[in-house]
C-alpha cells in the first residue's frame, strides 16, 4: 500500500477543484477505487427520514452515477447514527428482506467489506459516506487519513452549498464566503493561497500546472523578482512538502567542482551532490547561465530524462544573454522554453503590493522584536506609486528602515526616500475630464471595482473615497462592470 503521505498529497490534489456535490462524489470514487478497490462511493448530507444519496459505481473501466432517495428507516445508517460510530462489516453471500439497503447493494457488486462513515457537522452527524470495497483493508491503521477525509469532505460539502447561495445574499455575507473559500483553499496548499491579483493568480495557476509535470521549469525574469519563492510554491503543489527541496547557486562556484557538487553520483562522483539530495523533490538552480560547459552536458542528459523517480528541475537566469554570449548550450534553452513561467517585477503587481508589505512587516517586526506597525494612506500611496527598480530586495530593505524610523504605531517614508524612482499610476486631477474619468476608470479595473480599503481605487487616485464616489457617479461610471474583469 501507499505510504500514508502519498495518499493524503493524493487526496488534496482530486478534491483540489470540486465545485459541485457530483463531482466531489465522482472524485471521491476515483480516488477510492484507486487506492482502495472500491466498487462503489455513496454520499449523503441533510439527512433525514428520507435522504438524498449520491452514488457513483464503477463499471468496467467507467463509472455511473445517480441520485436518489433512500428511506433512513431501511438504511443501514441509522445503526450509524444510533451508535454515532463507523459501521464496518464483512458482507454476505446472499440477501433476504431482513438487510438494509446498502448490505443488498454491497452483495451485488461482489463487495467484501461495507464501510460507513459519519459526516459531522459541530457535535451532530449530519451525513456519511459509503464504501464498497473489492478488498478487505486494515482501516485501523488508516484512521488518521480517513478522519483528514471526513473533514475535507465536510469542508467541502459546506463550501458548495454556501457558494449555491450567493446569489440570493447581502454584500456581507458574499464576503463570508469569500473568507470560508480562501480558508479552504489554504487548508489544501499548506497556506500557499491567499488573496492576490490577477497575475499573482495567473502566476500561481502556472505553478500548479508546472507542478504537475516533471519536465524541468524555466524561471524568467528580472533581477529580485523572488524566483526562488516561486520555485518553492512549485515543490510545495507538486510534493506537498512531503519531499526536499535543494536549491545551488551557479554563481558562488564556477570551477570544475562545481559538476561534481550540483550532480553528484550523475557526475561519476563517488559523493552525492544536490541532485541526489533532493531524491523525488525538487532541484532548483539559481543562475544557472553561470554552468560550467561539464554541468551543461549532465542537465542536458537529464532534462531528457523526465523521470517521477528523479527530482523535478526548475531554473533560472538569462540564459537568452548566456547563449548570446556563447557561454551556455542554445539546445538547453529551447528544451526548457518549452515550460517558462515569466516572473513579473514588482511594478507590475500593483494589486499585490499592499499584501506583500504586510507580510514584509510581519517578518521584519518580528525578527526586530518590534510591534507590526500600520500604515497609514500617505503611505500606503508611496508603495503603490513607486518604480521599485530592485524589485523584492529594494521593497524590502525600503520596510525595515521605515520601521527603524518610525517612533509610533504608524509607518513613516524613511528620510532620502528616492520620490524620482517613482511612477505615476494615474493622473492627478489636473487634467481635462476626460483625463479624470480615464484615471478613475483605469483605477477601479486595477481595483476590480473597489473604492473603499487599503487596496481600493480611492488609494490609487489619492482621493478621499466619498470623493472618488461623488466622482463615478458625476461621470456615470458603473461600479459593477468592472467587478468581472
Amino acid at each position: 500500500m501507499k505510504k500514508k503521505l502519498n495518499l493524503l498529497g493524493e487526496l488534496i490534489e482530486d478534491f483540489t477543484d470540486v465545485k459541485t456535490h457530483d463531482s466531489l462524489v465522482k472524485n471521491l470514487a476515483d480516488y477510492m477505487h484507486r487506492n482502495f478497490k472500491a466498487a462503489a462511493v455513496e454520499m449523503a448530507w441533510n439527512i433525514g427520514a428520507s435522504t438524498t444519496v449520491y452514488n457513483v459505481t464503477r463499471d468496467n473501466d467507467s463509472y455511473t452515477f445517480k441520485k436518489t432517495g433512500r428511506d433512513l428507516n431501511q438504511s443501514a445508517f441509522s445503526e450509524v447514527l444510533a451508535s454515532g460510530q463507523a459501521l464496518v462489516s464483512e458482507v454476505q453471500d446472499e440477501t433476504d428482506d431482513s438487510l438494509f439497503i446498502e448490505e443488498r447493494i454491497a452483495i451485488e457488486l461482489y463487495a467484501t467489506q461495507l464501510v460507513i462513515l459519519p459526516l459531522y457537522e459541530n457535535d451532530d452527524i449530519n451525513g456519511f459516506v459509503s464504501f464498497y470495497l473489492l478488498e478487505e483493508q486494515d482501516l485501523a491503521g488508516l484512521s488518521e487519513l480517513l478522519q483528514h477525509m471526513l473533514s475535507t469532505i465536510t469542508l467541502l460539502i459546506k463550501q458548495i452549498d454556501l457558494v449555491g447561495r450567493l446569489t440570493s445574499v447581502s454584500r456581507k455575507a458574499y464576503k463570508k464566503v469569500r473568507q470560508y473559500t480562501e480558508t479552504l483553499e489554504e487548508n489544501l496548499w499548506h497556506g500557499e493561497s491567499e488573496k492576490v491579483g490577477q497575475i499573482r493568480q495567473e502566476l500561481l495557476q502556472d505553478c500548479r500546472l508546472a507542478a504537475k509535470s516533471s519536465t524541468t521549469v524555466y524561471l524568467r525574469g528580472e533581477e529580485g523578482t523572488n524566483k526562488d519563492e516561486v520555485a518553492e510554491i512549485i515543490h510545495r503543489f507538486r510534493t506537498y512538502g512531503k519531499e526536499s527541496f535543494v536549491e545551488f547557486d551557479c554563481s558562488k562556484l564556477k570551477d570544475e567542482k562545481q559538476a561534481a557538487l550540483l550532480f553528484g553520483t550523475k557526475s561519476n562522483d563517488s559523493k552525492q551532490g544536490y541532485w541526489d539530495r533532493a531524491g523525488q523533490g525538487t532541484l532548483y538552480i539559481s543562475n544557472a547561465d553561470e554552468m560550467v560547459p561539464e554541468s551543461q552536458e549532465i542537465l542536458a542528459e537529464l532534462i531528457e530524462l523526465e523521470d517521477s523517480n528523479t527530482p523535478q528541475i526548475i531554473i533560472s537566469g538569462d540564459l537568452e544573454k548566456a547563449v548570446n554570449d556563447s557561454d551556455f548550450d542554445s539546445e538547453i534553452l529551447e528544451e526548457v522554453s518549452a515550460l517558462t513561467i515569466e516572473v513579473a517585477p514588482l511594478r507590475e503587481c500593483r494589486e499585490d503590493i499592499l499584501n506583500i508589505a504586510k507580510r514584509y512587516l510581519k517578518e521584519l517586526s518580528q525578527s526586530m522584536k518590534l510591534p507590526t506597525p500600520k500604515m497609514d494612506r500617505k503611505f500606503t500611496q508611496a508603495i503603490v506609486s513607486n518604480s521599485w527598480k530592485d524589485n523584492h530586495k529594494e521593497f524590502r530593505s525600503f520596510l525595515e528602515k521605515a520601521i527603524i524610523s518610525s517612533p509610533d504605531k504608524n509607518l513613516v517614508i524613511p528620510t532620502g526616500f528616492d520620490q524620482e524612482g517613482s511612477i505615476t499610476i494615474i493622473r492627478t486631477t489636473d487634467s481635462l475630464e476626460s483625463s479624470i474619468k480615464s484615471n478613475i476608470i483605469d483605477a477601479l479595473k486595477k481595483t476590480r471595482g473597489k473604492v473603499y480599503g487599503e487596496d481600493g481605487a480611492a488609494v490609487l487616485l489619492g482621493l478621499n473615497p466619498s470623493t472618488l464616489q461623488s466622482k463615478i457617479r458625476k461621470f456615470g461610471i458603473k461600479k459593477k462592470t468592472f467587478k468581472k474583469l
